[in-house]
């Protein structure tokens, strides 16, 4: 039933703002794709309708893959004002249709601000594809590419490649796998990513040079005020030592750090501690 709704709302050419389709869908099979044809293709009714009015749109979990990006892209270039995409949990496409996204985001209609691109099966040699498209995507905020198997190379990738010129505001990057090696590429861009406000790299295998490494990037970034580490196992209180110099700095206006599943211990405690003592402003663990 609920496909056949769907197909009656669109065919009534509903001015649309926002669309939420977010479950599990593979029992649609191809209505999935039908439905991003009726909302984004250029065209009479027939052939599917434009939707200039649509800003936000949510298809996470629903078994997209490289044919239904196909498509999407092709309609998503007649919504000029669309500005925040979910499309997290799709974990059927490939390198095409990766390709599709980062030929949408090099497209002079593309004015995304939020874009979350978690758990797509991207990998290392899928970021350089999305690194291609992202470079051009100039009013990109916030980019959500967790959960991807992403390594050092596909790091690097994204960063020098695609968001080296970016004023990204938020960038969560959690559940993949970066050695301190691989995060001095990602010290490098805090360094100069003078907007940035939340940085999240949960569950990444940090260690305390990996912690110390970031930490070195984050000296002069006055704009950071959350900042993600949870589950990075091999922090030890030694590492959260290295934190006190951070919060005692004048540039540190952070406001929020997520520490969970770190079994650091008392002395890990006592090290936080240490760290906060001076620290006029609010703070939250």
């Amino acid at each position: 039933m609920i496909p056949h709704s769907l197909q009656f709302l669109l065919r009534m050419g509903l001015k649309l703002r926002a669309i939420l389709l977010s479950m599990k869908a593979t029992a649609w099979g191809g209505w999935v794709i039908l439905l991003l044809r009726w909302l984004c293709s250029p065209g009479d009714c027939a052939e599917g309708l434009k939707n200039p009015n649509l800003i936000v749109l949510y298809l996470d979990n629903n078994a997209i893959d490289d044919q239904g990006l196909d498509v999407l892209v092709a309609g998503m270039k007649n919504c000029h004002n669309l500005t925040t995409l979910h499309l997290n949990g799709n974990e059927l496409n490939t390198q095409a249709g990766l390709r599709s996204l980062s030929a949408l985001f090099q497209s002079d209609s593309c004015r995304l601000e939020h874009l979350d691109l978690d758990e797509l099966n991207i990998d290392d040699d899928g970021v350089s594809i999305l690194a291609a498209g992202l470079v051009s995507l100039s009013t990109l905020k916030r980019l959500h590419i967790s959960d991807n198997s992403i390594g050092d190379e596909g790091l690097q990738a994204l960063l020098v490649g695609g968001l080296a010129s970016l004023n990204l505001e938020q960038l969560h990057l959690s559940r993949n796998s970066f050695s301190p090696s691989g995060l001095r590429s990602l010290r490098n861009w805090v360094q100069s990513a003078t907007r940035l406000n939340a940085l999240s790299v949960c569950n990444n295998n940090i260690n305390n040079d990996g912690l110390q490494c970031l930490l070195e990037g984050m000296t002069n970034c006055r704009s950071l005020k959350t900042l993600g580490l949870s589950y990075n196992r091999l922090i030890t209180s030694a590492g959260l030592r290295s934190l006190a110099p951070f919060f005692h700095s004048d540039n540190c206006c952070m406001k929020e750090l997520s520490l969970w599943g770190i079994n650091f211990g008392d002395d890990g405690a006592v090290a936080l501690a240490n760290g906060l003592i001076g620290n006029g402003d609010s703070f939250a663990i």
